[in-house]
């Protein structure tokens, strides 16, 4: 039987990367406690201000309640995370500080946006009738493209105003209706379509 001559190779193997296990984290926490004591006060101060919004980020974060863009966002934050706990074991670098702190703040940003409500216009009420009554009373000359535009922006504000009235089918009937005849006046903008489009809006 042959002696296996890899076995004592592969003991001495294994006992470095033990070694190698147990004393790199000494080391490593020894570099930083180095580099941490060489910090000023106000790089410590830094350094706690760029912690709390780490944990302002977090806290936010519980609030989203859609998993897969959870996900995606704590795989950034993690990664902010993984800076931070790297720039705490070198000397202080005041340009790697300055970029983790835009990039936390830019998907802090974006996370706040996506956990906001969305934003609806007001819809303005019919007693106030700023909408209504500019269009109603407009009389726009189809030569004047200045005229026709203005004429059509305030149609597109009256049927917006419609729209959030409309309860009934009928009443939405009637808004496709309306929007139908709009489409066509922005095509070819005439005096009778432009009379037949407010008939029809004042029914």
């Amino acid at each position: 039987m042959k002696p296996n001559h890899k076995s004592p190779f592969l003991l001495v193997c294994l006992l470095q990367a033990l070694l190698l296990s147990i004393t790199t984290p000494v080391v490593s926490a020894q570099e930083a406690a180095a580099a941490a004591s060489q910090y000023t006060d106000e790089q410590k101060a830094a350094l706690k201000a760029l912690d709390a919004e780490l944990v302002r980020f977090d806290k936010m974060l519980e609030e989203d309640t859609d998993l897969q863009h959870k996900a995606t966002v704590k795989a950034f934050l993690d990664a902010f995370k993984d800076r931070r706990d790297a720039m705490n074991k070198v000397p202080f670098d005041q340009g790697k500080y300055d970029e983790i702190r835009f990039d936390i703040n830019v998907e802090y940003q974006r996370l706040a946006m996506w956990l906001a409500p969305p934003l609806t216009p007001p819809v303005a009420p019919k007693a106030a009738g700023v909408g209504e009554i500019a269009v109603y009373q407009l009389s726009p000359s189809p030569a004047n493209k200045a005229d026709v535009k203005a004429a059509l922006d305030a149609v597109d504000r009256e049927i917006t105003r419609l729209e959030g009235h409309a309860s009934s089918p009928a009443d939405k009937t009637r808004i496709q209706g309306i929007k139908s005849r709009r489409a066509a006046l922005g095509k070819e903008f005439t005096k009778a379509g432009w009379d037949g489009l407010l008939a029809e809006m004042k029914k």
